[in-house]
C-alpha cells in the first residue's frame, strides 16, 4: 500500500489500536488527511508522527463540528491554531523542529495561511517542493509571498496549482512575483473568481516557456457570473511565442458571435497565434462559449453544435504560414474557412474543446450541455488526391481514449457555464419545426 487515508468513519476508536505504523506499510509513500473532526485530526496527526519520510502529502480541512470556532481552528499572530498544533505536536515548538526530509509534493485545501509563516514553514520544507497545490485557501498570497524568501524558494517547482473563490486582492500581485522567481514549471493551473478586472501577467508564465507542457488560466469577476476575462491580444501572443512546446492550453478566447458568419477579429488572433507558434499543441479548451448579438434569439442544441463545429473546423483548417496568417489576421473580411490547409508541417493539434465543468470527471456522465469536444481527422478529397482536416464531435471518455493527452480536461473548476441554448428545442433545428410535424401526424 503506497496510499494511506485519514478520515472520519463511524468508529474512529477502532483506529487507536490499529497497527498502522511504516513496519507494517513500508511502502506507504503518501498521506491523504481529511480532517473535519476532533478524531480525525488526532488519526492524521497519528500517521503523520509514524511515516516521517512520507513524500506526498493532501491535507483538506473542513470542519463540521459547530463548537470549534474559526478562531481555534486558525493560526493566530502569537499562537498555533487547532489545527496545525494537534497535526504537528509531536514536532513542537516549530521554532526548533526539523522539517519533514522527503515531503516534494504538497496539496493544502481550505485552510488559513495567513500565519503561515510561523507554521507550515517551519514544518514543510518548501525548497524541496516540486508539486504545489493551493486551492481555496485564506491567506494564499502570504504562503505564495513567503515561497519568495530565499530560504523557502523550491529549487524546481514542476507543477503549481492555485484557486481561490474569493480571490484577495494581494493574491495576483503575489504570484506574478513567485513566477518569476521559480524555476522548472511544467504544469500550472489558474483558476480565480472574484477577480479585480486583470489575469496573472504574461511576464511570469512565458519566463517558463521551455519547460511548460500544461497551461490552465482562467478569471472571473464575480462567482455568478458567466463572464470570463481574456489576455489581450498581444500578451496572447507574446505566451504563444514563447511556449513553443506547450501540449495542452486551456483558456478563454475574446467574444465572438456564433451566428456572424465568421469569428470576431479579436478570436481570429488567437486562433492565428495558437496556429503559428504553438506548433507542439494537442489539447486546446476555449473554455468560454460563443454569443449572441442583442437582437438574436439562443439556438437549439443541434444547430448551436453544428456552428461549434465549424469554428473548431476553422482552426483545423488554419494555415501554419505565419505570412499568410498575418494578413487574416488584419483583413476581417476574409473567411478563415476558405483558406485552403497546407500539409506540409502538419500541426499537432488534434482535439479542441468548447466550455467548461465543475464536476469531476468520473460523474461526466451526461456532458453535452457542459462541454463540446472535437477531433481532428482526415478526410481523403478525389478531386485534390490529398487528404483534408475534418472535426469530428467526440464524446468526453471517447476523447481520453483517442487521445490520452488532454487531462486539463479533467480539471474541477469554480464555475459552471453550460452551453448557451434554448433547451425546449435541445435536439432539432427549433421547437416551431417540432410543432409541425406534431401536426403532420
Amino acid at each position: 500500500m503506497k496510499t494511506l487515508q485519514a478520515l472520519t468513519v463511524d468508529k474512529p476508536e477502532g483506529f487507536t489500536n490499529a497497527k498502522v505504523d511504516s513496519v507494517n506499510f513500508p511502502r506507504c509513500r503518501a498521506l491523504e488527511l481529511f480532517v473535519d473532526t476532533r478524531e480525525s485530526l488526532d488519526m492524521s496527526q497519528s500517521f503523520l508522527e509514524k511515516f516521517p519520510l512520507v513524500e506526498d502529502i493532501n491535507l483538506h480541512a473542513h470542519f463540521k463540528d459547530s463548537s470549534i470556532t474559526t478562531r481555534e481552528l486558525n493560526d493566530a499572530p502569537t499562537v498555533p491554531g487547532l489545527i496545525t498544533r494537534t497535526l504537528f505536536k509531536h514536532m513542537l515548538p516549530f521554532e526548533t523542529c526539523t522539517p519533514l526530509a522527503n515531503l516534494t509534493a504538497l496539496s493544502l485545501r481550505e485552510l488559513n495561511l495567513k500565519q503561515c509563516l510561523d507554521t507550515y514553514c517551519k514544518v514543510f520544507d518548501f525548497s524541496k517542493i516540486t508539486k504545489l497545490i493551493l486551492q481555496q485557501c485564506v491567506g494564499t498570497d502570504a504562503l505564495l509571498s513567503n515561497l519568495c524568501k530565499a530560504q523557502n524558494l523550491p529549487r524546481r517547482l514542476e507543477r503549481l496549482q492555485v484557486q481561490c473563490k474569493d480571490t484577495e486582492e494581494d493574491v495576483i500581485s503575489s504570484l506574478d512575483v513567485a513566477l518569476c522567481l521559480v524555476s522548472g514549471l511544467e504544469r500550472l493551473t489558474l483558476d480565480f473568481d472574484k477577480v479585480s478586472g486583470v489575469l496573472p501577467s504574461v511576464d511570469g508564465i512565458v519566463k517558463h516557456g521551455k519547460t511548460l507542457k500544461v497551461l490552465n488560466v482562467h478569471g472571473f469577476k464575480e462567482v455568478s457570473s458567466d463572464e470570463e476575462l481574456s489576455w489581450l491580444v498581444k500578451d496572447f501572443r507574446n505566451l504563444c511565442t514563447a511556449c513553443p512546446n506547450l501540449e495542452q492550453l486551456s483558456c478563454a478566447f475574446p467574444p465572438t458571435t456564433i451566428l456572424s458568419g465568421a469569428p470576431s477579429v479579436k478570436w481570429r488572433s488567437f486562433a492565428t497565434a495558437i496556429t503559428t507558434s504553438m506548433t507542439s499543441l494537442v489539447t486546446l479548451q476555449i473554455s468560454n462559449w460563443p454569443g449572441y448579438q442583442s437582437n438574436q434569439k439562443k439556438l437549439p442544441y443541434t444547430p448551436y453544435h453544428l456552428l461549434l463545429r465549424g469554428l473548431a473546423q476553422v482552426m483545423f483548417e488554419l494555415p501554419n504560414d505565419a505570412d499568410l496568417l498575418e494578413q487574416l489576421a488584419d483583413d476581417p473580411t476574409k473567411v478563415l474557412s476558405h483558406v485552403p490547409a497546407v500539409e506540409k508541417n502538419e500541426p499537432k493539434l488534434r482535439l479542441i474543446t468548447f466550455g467548461m465543468c465543475n464536476i469531476t470527471w468520473r460523474e461526466r456522465d451526461d456532458d453535452r450541455d457542459k462541454m463540446a469536444l472535437f477531433y481532428r481527422s482526415k478526410q481523403f478529397l478525389l478531386d485534390s488526391r490529398k487528404h483534408v482536416p475534418v472535426a469530428v464531435p467526440v464524446e468526453f471518455y471517447a476523447a481520453k481514449y483517442i487521445e490520452p493527452r488532454c487531462d486539463v480536461l479533467d480539471y474541477y473548476y469554480n464555475h459552471d457555464v453550460e452551453m448557451p441554448i434554448n433547451k425546449s428545442g435541445r435536439h432539432s433545428w427549433s421547437s416551431e419545426d417540432e410543432d409541425d410535424d406534431e401536426d403532420e401526424d
